[in-house]
This record gives structure tokens, sequence and C-alpha cells, in this order.
């Protein structure tokens, strides 16, 4: 690695360069590294499952075409927003119609209609990992403004994408993927107009309006509350090149290049803001909405715990937050140099402060700092205002591009004072396999790089201490693991709130038609349900529940779990002294079948059955026992009779003809080797009706049978 001095025009203040001649080893891998990853983007984001929001946005964007708010149905109040809500200006529709344009032309979408198809979200998600490509593109062309080497952008790009954070979410996020994509296009419009004054600094003027337009466009156009972050950016830009041309040989100009930079940034502000207008003016085009914008995205309403490095935080997060998640998802020497990257603009700008220090240093240090702002502005005022952030670093991404370019500019710097050649050679080395590593480890991972963990993070367990499929992103391949069947759950069973059925998620709903085909085929036995669960801390199955299959895969010495698959016996309540009464104490005791609130006197069931359970003590369960029901079935539209079957642990134990729908008592001999069957005194009663006269969707109005009560007795004898 070498040094020239070039003769250059006055005034053009990089005139040291990087000799073109990069280590051409470091040349090959960071090529090869960087189209493997794009790669990688690419086919990760067609495989990939449906993550966590991607259908609320599908709603949203539904919603922006037939009522021009970019809004999900459950914060509408008929066609306008409910304004009782928080967080509904948050979001803007650009990065969304981008992903829709991407359907459209695809095939898999007709203009203003977004389908919750799964080859629909697969080639929407194609359009985010455009966007991270654009990211890519944005950090290459950052770098070779302040280094004036390709050769170091191609670098810079191939660091960016060994992060496997970065490209992990490029496979799917169409929140915050394009949110740092546009946020790093600004940036790289602030750096173009901060360049010194020189011959083509025309062309750099235009540049930097034209990508300050574009990343407005993108990045305020999806998360509208980023304005401020923007608008500080570019004082920012202004403030600090007009004390540095103060400081400088050349103060006299420094008001005139105040004033062009000024335009520069206008004139891109100004058409970033045009477009947004235009794709949005019910938020763009009413001032007190932005402001509402900036104010939600700072106070989110979420208050659920993240589990970070074994502690589980409540929302805001503490300071160590996110320095503990870009420690533990970052290369570490990645992360090392970026650190020095984004502190290098104090050891370059503070000899101008005596007059002194070289242009090309003085250039370098102002681009740099406009990097580190970008690294810096928005999680320190995270911290400072205590605002809400969760799942790991998503909704900061856009920091790893300016770590990517600080990186990269710090092995620049310290190649550029290191004369021993053992210690550059030392350090290029570092760096390769800096890249190489991350790339590897983040393929065994596939398609899940956002689940990756560095060396050091991953020297001690992951399960358990760090969340991992946050985003359910795993869906796709563990659905078909779930055995098939009524009883299944993505929640814990809990009384009163009893299942909570997968396919009622729709990011589940997607994939559901695929569930059990690849599952062992095992029947349920009475009481018992199949939970599916993404790892978001805890993996172990909780008391009662076994794991049948998971989603797993290798990092480095370990297995990691994206998801895992369990079957679980419901924790039965003793049965009560007075008997169950659906109405007033029926919650522990109502399993699943039923709907969720009892009316007053009855539980309404919209299923072709539902469950009731309890345990009985030994001494009951020793002999027959009689189990007495009121309860009645619901007879079809055009129907004379219908059936009610009762079923005890499984075994059918007696069926009943119903003219009417009138409330009867049935009562049914239930032997002592059904009644102690599933053992621990379990007892599990279903009430079915046929199969033909449950409905094909359960809903309010469509009710198959009614429960008032259940009593058990001893039998002592008696018939049945």
């Amino acid at each position: 690695m070498s040094v020239r001095l070039e003769a250059r025009p006055p005034g053009d203040a990089v005139a040291r360069r990087v000799d073109p001649r990069v280590p051409t080893a470091l040349l090959v891998v960071a090529g090869a590294v960087l189209a493997f990853n794009v790669v990688v983007l690419f086919l990760g984001a067609w495989s990939i499952g449906v993550t966590t929001d991607e259908p609320i946005h599908v709603d949203r964007l539904q919603h922006w075409f037939d009522l021009g708010w970019y809004v999900p149905d459950s914060q509408m109040d008929g066609v306008e927003p409910d304004q009782g809500l928080s967080g509904i200006y948050v979001y803007g529709p650009v990065a969304a119609l981008v992903a829709h344009l991407v359907s459209v032309l695809s095939g898999t979408e007709a203009w203003g209609t977004v389908s919750g198809a799964p080859e629909a979200y697969a080639t929407r998600h194609l359009a985010v990992a455009l966007f991270s490509v654009l990211g890519l593109a944005a950090v290459a062309a950052t770098t070779r403004l302040l280094l004036r080497s390709w050769r170091w952008a191609l670098i810079a790009a191939a660091v960016l994408s060994a992060v496997p954070t970065w490209t992990g979410h490029g496979m799917f996020n169409i929140k915050d993927t394009p949110v740092a994509a546009g946020y790093t296009v600004a940036t790289l419009g602030l750096v173009a107009l901060s360049r010194p004054s020189a011959p083509g600094s025309r062309r750099l003027r235009l540049l930097g309006a034209g990508a300050l337009a574009l990343g407005v466009t993108v990045l305020v156009g999806t998360r509208p509350g980023t304005w401020v972050a923007l608008l500080l950016g570019v004082g920012f830009m202004l403030v600090l090149t007009w004390i540095v041309d103060l400081l400088g040989p050349d103060r006299a100009l420094a008001g005139h290049a105040l004033r062009r930079r000024a335009a520069g940034a206008a004139s891109g502000l100004a058409l970033g803001w045009l477009v947004l207008l235009v794709a949005y003016p019910k938020v763009f085009g009413v001032p007190a909405r932005l402001v509402a914008a900036f104010a939600d995205s700072a106070d989110y309403p979420w208050k659920d715990t993240i589990l970070t490095a074994g502690i589980t935080m409540s929302m805001p997060p503490p300071p160590a937050y996110l320095p503990l998640w870009f420690g533990a998802q970052t290369p570490v020497v990645i992360f090392v140099l970026a650190i020095v990257g984004v502190l290098s603009p104090v050891v370059l700008l503070l000899p101008r402060l005596r007059r002194g220090g070289t242009a090309d240093d003085v250039a370098l240090g102002t681009g740099q700092a406009l990097v580190s702002v970008q690294a810096l502005l928005l999680p320190l005022g995270a911290v400072v205002t205590s605002a809400v952030l969760y799942d790991g670093t998503r909704q900061v991404l856009f920091v790893l591009p300016a770590f990517a370019v600080s990186a990269t500019v710090a092995t620049w710097l310290l190649l550029r004072r290191l004369e021993a050649p053992r210690w550059r050679t030392a350090l290029v080395w570092a760096l390769g396999i800096s890249l190489v590593v991350p790339t590897a480890s983040a393929a065994r991972l596939f398609p899940y790089s956002y689940s990756w963990f560095n060396g050091v993070t991953s020297a001690f367990p992951v399960d358990g201490a760090w969340m991992t499929d946050y985003w359910s992103a795993s869906n796709r391949e563990v659905i078909p693991l779930v055995p098939a069947g009524d009883e299944q759950s993505c929640h814990e069973w809990t009384p009163g709130e009893r299942l909570l059925p997968c396919d009622d998620f729709a990011e589940q709903a997607v994939f559901w038609p695929t569930v059990g085909t690849e599952a062992a085929a095992e029947a349920l036995a009475p009481g018992e349900y199949v939970q599916l669960s993404f790892n978001r801390g805890s993996v172990n199955p909780p008391e009662g529940c076994t794991q049948v299959a998971a989603v797993d895969r290798p990092l480095f010495a370990r297995r990691i779990t994206m998801s895992f698959v369990m079957r679980c016996d419901v924790p039965l309540q003793p049965y009560p002294a007075g008997g169950i009464d659906a109405a007033s104490n029926g919650d522990p005791y109502l399993l699943w079948g039923w709907q969720a609130e009892p009316m007053p006197d009855v539980a309404w069931a919209d299923g072709s059955h539902a469950d009731v359970g309890f345990t009985l003590p030994a001494t009951a369960t020793a002999g027959d026992v009689l189990v007495m029901l009121d309860a009645a079935p619901v007879l079809p539209e055009g129907a004379t009779t219908t059936t009610l079957e009762v079923l005890v642990n499984g075994e059918p134990v007696g069926r009943f003809s119903y003219a009417d729908d009138a409330m009867r008592t049935l009562t049914v001999r239930v032997p002592s080797s059904v009644a102690g069957s599933l053992g621990d005194g379990r007892v599990v009663v279903r009430l079915a009706v046929p199969a033909d006269d449950a409905p094909a969707a359960a809903g309010v109005e469509q009710r198959t049978l009614r429960l008032g009560s259940v009593r058990v007795e001893p039998a002592d004898g008696a018939g049945s």
C-alpha cells in the first residue's frame, strides 16, 4: 500500500490519494464476497417466509389505493383514521408502492389490488432486495467520494454485504431496509454537496441534489417522522462546511460556498418533497401530521419485552440495549474498525481549529463526519429521549451502511499511518477474514441471516439469551412440520383466552395449506394441542409440553433455533364441587371450539366440536361416573332432525337426537376404564355435531351447539 501526491488545481482539497493498487487479494476476496452475498440476498428474498408485519402493510397499501390513507384497518374509523389512536402517521407508502410495482411487472398482482398470495409476498421481497442493493451502491459511491478510489468503494460495499443483519433484513424487511437505503442515499447527497469547490464541482452539486431528492423520497416516504433527522443532517452539513471554510485558506469564499451548498440542498429537498406530496398528500400536505409522525415514531405504542444478552428488557430499553445488539450481530473486526471510523473526524478536523491540517484530511474528515451523523444521530437521540426500540437493531438498520463506510475509511487511515509492512499486512488479512467468515457462517443459516451472531457472542449460548426469529420468518419452513388437526395454537393455552389458532394470524395463514405435509402422523390425545412457537428467547418447552419438531441452523460450533413445534397437555383444573356453569365459572374448563365470550347463560360453539376438561380425584375414577350436560345442537336450516354426540377421553359414550333447538339434560355413563384412561384424573368431554352441520368458517353468527352446565357424579350402579 503506498500513498502518492498529485498536482491538483487550487482549491481541490483531495491531493493525496491511495494508490489504486490496493492489495489484489483483498480486492478479489471483496468482489467474491459481494457477488456471493447479492446472490444469497435475492435467493433468500424468494424463499423466506412471510414476516409478522408484512400483511399489515398489504392492508395499509390497499387502503392507500382505496381511500388515500396508508393506514391499516385496525386504525381506521370508517373512511378516516381513528384520531383516538397513536401511530397512525408513522408509515408512508413509497417502499410498498415500489414493491407493488415489482409484483405488477412480475404478473403476481394487478395495479391497485394488493395480493396476500405466497408468490406476491415473494415478488415484493425481491423489491426489498433491490432496496438493499441500493444501499450497497450508495455505500460504494460515498466511499468513492471520500477516498477517491473505486477499489476502496468495492471494499466498502463488500463490508456492508458481509454484515449478515443487513443481508438478512434485505430479504424481507419492507419497513426498515428501504429506510436504511434512503438514509444512505441522502448521506451520499450531503457528502457530495460538502466537497470543496473545484473543476467538476457542478457535477458533484447535481449528484448531491439528485441523491438528496432520491433519499428524501425513499427515507421520508417510508417513515415520515425521519424528516427531522434529515433536516438536522442538512443543517449540520451546512454549518460544518462553513466553519471548515472559514478556518481554511480560502475563507473569503466561505459565504459563496455556503450559498451554493444551501441551494443544492434546497433543490434536492424540494424535489423530493414534490414527489412525496404526490404520493401521500394526506400527510405530506399537512404540516401538523408530519409533526405527529415524528412524535409517534419517537414513542411508538409497543409494550412487550426483549431478551438481550440473557436480560429481559422492558420498554423503553436501557442505554446498553443498542450497543449490546450491535456488538453481538456485527462482525468483530468490522465493528471495531467502524467505531474508529466514526470517531475519526475528530482527529482529522482538529488541526483545522489551529488553521492547520492538510486539505485532503479536512475534506475526508468533513465527509466522514456526515457519515458519522448517520451512525450516531438517531440512536443517541433515541437513548436520550428514552424512545421505544425493539426487535434488535432493525429500527436503526441505517447504522450498518454508515458502519461499512466508516470501517473502510478507518482501514484506509490505519494503512496510511502504519509503517511496518507486517502490520499493514495483518490489517489487510484481518479485514479479509472479517468478510469471509461472516459470509460463510451466515450462508449456513440461509435464509435466516438476520438471526446471525458473531463468534464472540456465539462462544456462549444463543438460545435462551437472545431472540432469533423474532419476526417469524421461518413460518414457511416450520408450518409443514406442524401436525394437522383442529387443536393448534401460536400461543400457550391460558384459561379465558384458550387457543389462538395460528391460521388466525395473517402471516401464518399464507402457508397454512401446507400444514402437516412433513409432520409425523400421530393423533392428538384428548386435552392435547399443538403449539407453534418462534424463538423470542426461551426454547425450553413449558410444563406439559414436548418438542416434536424444530427449524434450526448451525452457527459456528452451535445450533440456534428459529422455531419449534410442541405437543402440549392443557393444565386441567380440578372439577369444582358445585359443577361447571359455562357462563359463570366455565373459563378454566372450556378448552377449545368455544366462542371467546360466553353469553349470560350459555357458551356457544362455532365448529363441529367443542371440549370441556377437568381433573377428578383418583377415588372418583375408581368406578363408573355419570356425566350430565345441559346442552343442545343448533338445528341446521332446512333440517328436521340433528344429533349431538358425547365423547369422553376420545371414546363415544352417547348420541342424542334432536328435532328442535331446546336445551336438554343429557346423562351418560362413563366406565372407569374410560374416565381414567388419560391418567392423573384427566377427563375431557367433547360435544360434537355432524361435520356437515358445521359451518365452513367460524363466526359469531355461525353457531353449532350450546352448553349450559356440566355435572359429574359417581354412577353407583345407575344406568345411563
